[in-house]
């Protein structure tokens, strides 16, 4: 059995199994040399089967490790996927509406399974090209995010998270994790609670790029301890009985508006280790919820929220923790793994 992975959102890439062994995986912006580039990953899929020795014509499955995102404007005109991030910015306007529709259409059987058909219709025509011709299995966002970790991991059972900004209308996944079942969801929350989207409003209001920069932010909450701004971190992030509320302010704001009035009163240290501390600590409190709901102690973590690696440092030192598993490429780009 040949299966295919595809990511085709952003980072995108493709991945090759062959007898249920992985034998090759490699992102589009390693090829075309351009950062997080999303679409069709054509280089991608034409260098794993390279690399794994496999013809076009010998791929049973391709597994797309997310289903409606992008949704089918972005795959039917793929340079718009591109152009749309360029110009409007991270926090426009059409992340708005992009992230209202993605939880609408996660919400209608309709418009869910319309958006799936259409895309795998999409995706056929483009593996065509590349004289592949197989079944084509969609898989949701957070279900690959989740496998990728789980599957991957040292544990027979496991508490399994998933964030990101947004995959699917989700933001964030709980699951158990046994082999031999897989994984069992429990809890669920939309895009519009993404803890992501709390850390790039940051990082965009101190003038790094979102999406991107993260890490720069990451690093700057190292170099101090001082934390002036953790009130009103507090009043953006909260967590309450396992679920968070988040107030994540989408819609461009203005400079001189609360929090981001404040910034200007300290270094970007202080700003970013006051609101990097916070979301530790939150998390933790999440974490040590679910875990003594669910009795697992064993964490397997995906998503880009978990490229922050203080984060993962604090939630692998709590003493009701036994292991974590960070899946190594948490972000979009693993989920044609996952998928």
């Amino acid at each position: 059995m040949v299966v295919l992975g595809i990511c085709d959102s952003q980072d995108a890439g493709a991945c090759l199994f062959v007898h249920g062994r992985l034998v090759a995986a490699v992102n589009e912006e390693r090829l075309c040399r351009k950062k997080l580039w999303g679409g069709f990953p054509r280089l991608s899929i034409l260098e794993v089967l390279r690399l794994g020795g496999v013809k076009p014509e010998d791929v049973d499955v391709a597994v797309v490790g997310t289903s409606i995102t992008p949704n089918l404007i972005f795959r039917a005109f793929r340079g718009i996927h591109q152009g749309v991030r360029r110009k409007s910015g991270q926090f426009g306007y059409l992340l708005n509406l992009f992230i209202t529709y993605q939880t609408i259409a996660r919400k209608s059987r309709v418009i869910f399974g319309l958006e799936s058909l259409i895309a795998r219709r999409v995706m056929a025509h483009e593996l065509r090209s590349l004289g592949i011709e197989c079944k084509i299995v969609s898989v949701d966002h957070h279900t690959a995010h989740g496998y990728g970790a789980f599957a991957t991991s040292p544990f027979q059972s496991a508490l399994v998270i998933t964030a990101d900004g947004l995959g699917d209308g989700l933001g964030l996944t709980v699951s158990v994790g046994e082999q031999g079942k897989g994984l069992s969801c429990i809890h669920e929350e939309s895009g519009f609670s993404a803890l992501t989207l709390y850390y790039s409003r940051l990082t965009e209001a101190l003038g790094f790029t979102p999406i991107k920069d993260e890490g720069k932010v990451n690093a700057l909450a190292g170099y101090t301890l001082r934390m002036p701004l953790l009130g009103d971190a507090k009043r953006l992030l909260r967590h309450k009985n396992g679920r968070f509320n988040v107030q994540n302010h989408l819609l461009p704001c203005s400079k001189e508006g609360w929090p981001y009035s404040l910034f200007t009163k300290y270094s970007r240290e202080e700003v970013a280790s006051s609101f990097q501390t916070h979301l530790e600590n939150e998390m933790r409190d999440f974490v040590r919820y679910y875990i003594n709901k669910t009795g697992q102690k064993n964490l397997c973590l995906a998503g880009g929220l978990f490229a922050n690696v203080k984060l993962n440092q604090r939630l692998a030192m709590m003493e009701e923790v036994g292991g974590v598993w960070v899946f190594p490429h948490m972000g979009d780009g693993g989920l044609a793994v996952g998928g």
